[in-house]
C-alpha cells in the first residue's frame, strides 16, 4: 500500500514488483487540526514567533531532497526586484543539513528569512493559514503532506513539478521546475498575483482527502474486496 501513483510506478520500476499487487491510497490530513484560521488568532501565534505578515512558508526538514537552497536564492532574486514578504522556514535540521543552514546563515537577506526550526504541531495551521503562498521545491517526495495541510488551511500551494507532487492538487496548484530557480521565481510572482483564486482552488480539492477514506480503502484491500 503507497500513497500515491507515482510511488507505486517507482516500486514497479526500481523493484520490479507486480503492479497489480501495489495499491495506492492517498494520506489525508487532521480536519480537526488544518482548517482556516482568523486573523486575529494567526496574529497571536505569529507575534509569539516574532513572525509579521506577509510571508511566503516552506515546511519541511532541512535536507538536501527539500531543495531548500534553490528556494533561498529564488527568494533572493525576488528580494532584489522588491518583494515585500518574508520567508518562513519550518522545520528541524535533517541529513546534510549544514550546507542549507550556512546558506540562510549566510544570505544577505538572512534578516528576512526566519528558520524556526521544530514548532508545536498545534501552531503550524495558523502558519499555514497566514502565509501568502505555501512553497514545497522537494526534488523528490512519496506524498507532499504540507500540501495538502495548507490547502485545508484555505493557503495558495506552488510545488514541484516531480513525483507525486502534481497528483495531489492537480489543476489546483501551481507547480515548477525544482532545478530552475528562475522558474520557480516566476512561479512565485504568478502565484502571489492570484492567490486568493489559487486558495480557494486548493481548499476544495482538499476536501477530497480524508484518513477515514484511507482507512475504508485499506480495510478494503485487507478484506481482498476492490476499490476505485
Amino acid at each position: 500500500i503507497v500513497p500515491s501513483v507515482s510511488t507505486k510506478k517507482d516500486i514497479v520500476k526500481i523493484w520490479s514488483k507486480n503492479s497489480k499487487k501495489i495499491f495506492v491510497v492517498p494520506h489525508g490530513f487532521d480536519k480537526k487540526l488544518f482548517y482556516p484560521r482568523s486573523p486575529v488568532e494567526i496574529q497571536r501565534v505569529l507575534k509569539k514567533y516574532q513572525i509579521q505578515k506577509p510571508y511566503l512558508l516552506f515546511v519541511g526538514s532541512l535536507q538536501p531532497r527539500k531543495n531548500v537552497i534553490r528556494l533561498v536564492l529564488a527568494f533572493e532574486r525576488l528580494k532584489k526586484e522588491g518583494l515585500p514578504h518574508k520567508l518562513v522556514i519550518i522545520g528541524g535540521k535533517g541529513w546534510l543539513s549544514e550546507k542549507i543552514a550556512a546558506k540562510i546563515k549566510n544570505s544577505q537577506f538572512s534578516k528576512e528569512i526566519f528558520w524556526l526550526g521544530y514548532i508545536k504541531n498545534s501552531d503550524l495551521p495558523f502558519f499555514y493559514s497566514g502565509a501568502d503562498l505555501f512553497v514545497l521545491p522537494s526534488l523528490y517526495e512519496g506524498f507532499g503532506l504540507p500540501i495538502l495541510e495548507a490547502s485545508a488551511c484555505k493557503t495558495a500551494v506552488i510545488a514541484s513539478n516531480v513525483s507525486s507532487m502534481p497528483e495531489i492538487l492537480k489543476e489546483s496548484a501551481l507547480y515548477f521546475n525544482p532545478r530552475s530557480v528562475l522558474d520557480i521565481v516566476r512561479t512565485i510572482k504568478r502565484a502571489l498575483s492570484q492567490k486568493e483564486i489559487l486558495a480557494q482552488k486548493a481548499y476544495q480539492k482538499a476536501q477530497n482527502f480524508s484518513w477515514v477514506k484511507s482507512a475504508q480503502k485499506i480495510l478494503k484491500i485487507l478484506k481482498n474486496e476492490s476499490i476505485s
